[in-house]
């Protein structure tokens, strides 16, 4: 007999892969990851370590929070940390295992000169290259690659303990991508029990709302801005998640495409407008469902990491979808949406995780609510706004473009600029040999 699962839908199935927990920023997340899976390889108290990552790793791991380390950032950090707790089956919760003798130990290692951190140069996106040390010399080597918990190969003294093919990271346009079409419909027709799931997105980014709305993390976007009223109820409401996850809080969220911010921006303003429109339990999973596989469409086009803001853009196209969707519009309507929001959010760039990036989040929210009332009243963006084209698709492509081609060079000045902050120098990248 066959079981229920063979018969899932493809798209309900790329859900459940994209859509995983995740505490703390996941460049961090993957750090640690890598370095948890040298030290288990080397099977022996690690004293010194090397990481190479690449420059977006680099970037979204400086400036924002690690969970339980009372506000310690950096690669460096999450490095030391996971060769410390060495939980790599934790995956993107493994700071959830963290203790204050952990941190402690990470520290000690980091002020005594045992962590390097270098650009990794040429490397794909999405890339970790960690190798650990022990007293006697032997060493240990993980790489990370494509996603943020993919393993690609490990080593010990040169001999090869673990070797899977790399991550195809694609971003022109075409590879992988899905039709509007064909995620409206999935959305709409697909039975309401595989969208099931879902619900546990709703409770676990539901609390991390709840949390930011009720203490003082970061810049407070979310809290202040539900203080002034409730015309920027949904965009207060996913702000403050961000507030919280973004200043180091220890709660998980469900991750959208390896992002949290993502993952938080494609869910929360469906399931704050679902509350405030009265919407039963199938139309806000139906809207979930569009907003997540659109969000993730989008990354498909611009990569899963981008000089373009995954939360701003990708998610915030993502919300607008779900938010037509809860008010009764229709596929023609999903595409007026996204292509408003393309004219809109297009430009908006990714200059490192940290704080600061509620304000984006709160940004895209509020550019959703607008696109989806505008699509709604049969106010689309026509094509020659921009890189908006006739199509839902080429719209997307051009973004594409935009994201990979155009914004080439934007991610090296944008660490430059993060560098020449923290280090006090107008180096480029490459002239650090180590970053830490």
């Amino acid at each position: 007999m066959c079981s229920a699962q063979q018969f899932q839908h493809p798209y309900t199935a790329l859900l459940k892969r994209e859509i995983q927990p995740a505490i703390g920023c996941t460049e961090p997340v993957a750090a640690a990851v890598c370095a948890a899976y040298a030290a288990q390889c080397l099977g022996k108290p690690a004293v010194r370590l090397r990481v190479e990552a690449s420059a977006y790793i680099l970037k979204n791991a400086m400036h924002v929070g690690i969970p339980g380390t009372n506000g310690l950032t950096g690669i460096a950090m999450a490095a030391a940390l996971g060769s410390l707790l060495q939980h790599s089956e934790k995956n993107m919760e493994i700071f959830g295992a963290l203790t204050p003798e952990i941190v402690t130990a990470a520290r000690a290692l980091l002020d005594g000169g045992g962590v390097e951190v270098a650009l990794a140069e040429n490397s794909p996106k999405v890339w970790v290259d960690s190798t650990v040390f022990a007293e006697d010399g032997s060493w240990a080597r993980a790489v990370i690659q494509g996603t943020h918990t993919h393993v690609i190969r490990l080593e010990r003294d040169g001999r090869i303990c673990r070797s899977e093919p790399p991550i195809q990271e694609g971003a022109d346009g075409e590879a992988g991508a899905m039709k509007l079409k064909a995620i409206y419909d999935y959305a709409m027709g697909v039975p309401l029990e595989e969208l099931a799931f879902l619900e546990e997105v709703i409770r676990v980014n539901c609390a991390v709302a709840e949390e930011g709305l009720s203490r003082p993390y970061g810049l407070r976007v979310g809290s202040t801005l539900a203080a002034e009223g409730s015309w920027e109820y949904a965009a207060a409401y996913t702000a403050a998640a961000a507030d919280a996850r973004m200043a180091g809080c220890m709660l998980p969220v469900m991750t959208n495409m390896g992002s949290g911010n993502q993952g938080l921006t494609a869910s929360l303003p469906v399931i704050a407008a679902a509350r405030r429109m009265g919407c039963g339990r199938e139309a806000l999973l139906r809207a979930l469902a569009a907003s997540e596989l659109a969000a993730m469409n989008v990354k498909l086009y611009i990569g899963r990491l981008s000089a373009l803001c995954g939360c701003g853009i990708a998610a915030g196209i993502g919300a607008a979808c779900g938010l037509v969707l809860l008010r009764g519009g229709g596929y023609e309507t999903m595409v007026y949406a996204v292509r408003t929001m393309v004219a809109d959010v297009a430009g908006i760039v990714c200059d490192g995780a940290k704080p600061g990036c509620a304000l984006k989040v709160a940004t895209a929210v509020s550019a959703a609510q607008r696109a989806a009332s505008l699509a709604m009243a049969n106010g689309l963006a026509e094509g020659q706004y921009g890189v908006v084209s006739q199509t839902g698709e080429d719209t997307l492509r051009n973004l594409g473009l935009l994201g990979s081609e155009g914004m080439g060079a934007a991610n090296e000045t944008i660490l430059k600029i993060l560098l020449q902050e923290q280090n006090g120098t107008g180096a480029s990248p490459r002239e650090h040999g180590a970053i830490a």
